[in-house]
């Protein structure tokens, strides 16, 4: 039996408890971007003319942790449409300035029938452009209505979220 304490014990002499500030690990975050909803009256009111764009400033981008720690970054993008056009639309992350950082474009598919027809988009951003998006604060929503010649009628909605992840401990690899 001492024997066998013994040998216990004396496992924790190799174990060298400096390796913990070397330990890295990955933390996955989720936040909301933007939504909202536009109907027929956005798109056919002489100002903005089949043309609908909205700007949100992203303020934790601006985080230094974020900064340093961001590794990985997948957008979630949906957009629900009941119009039966197609839309144009273009997602960019802006810096300060309002210089472009990272364009994100695509089509939102029409309603055959007025029923709400869902186009989703998932975008992951390639990690030689990251720091495209630590340069940004703003992000701008352009929708282009694709007339078609049908009567312009409809709700769109968007909702969009940022997957990002964050290294953790260790040597960051961020920018």
């Amino acid at each position: 039996m001492l024997c066998l304490c013994f040998n216990l014990s004396s496992c924790v002499d190799d174990v060298d408890f400096e390796q913990g500030e070397a330990f890295t690990f990955y933390q996955n975050n989720t936040i909301s971007l933007v939504f909202f909803e536009v109907d027929d009256l956005d798109f056919t009111n002489p100002v903005n003319n089949g043309y609908v764009t909205d700007v949100t400033r992203l303020d934790f981008l601006d985080d230094g942790f974020i900064q340093e720690n961001l590794v990985a970054l997948e957008l979630y993008i949906e957009y629900n449409n009941t119009f039966s056009q197609d839309f144009n639309t273009t997602l960019t992350f802006l810096s300060e300035a309002d210089e472009e950082k990272y364009p994100i474009n695509f089509v939102i598919n029409g309603s055959p029938d007025g029923t709400v027809e869902q186009t989703i988009h998932i975008e992951q951003v390639p990690v030689n452009m990251l720091d495209s998006i630590r340069q940004s604060i703003k992000l701008q929503v352009e929708i282009e209505l694709i007339d078609n010649g049908m009567p312009i009628q409809g709700d769109l909605s968007l909702r969009s979220k940022a997957d990002f992840t964050l290294e953790v401990g260790g040597e960051s690899t961020g920018g």
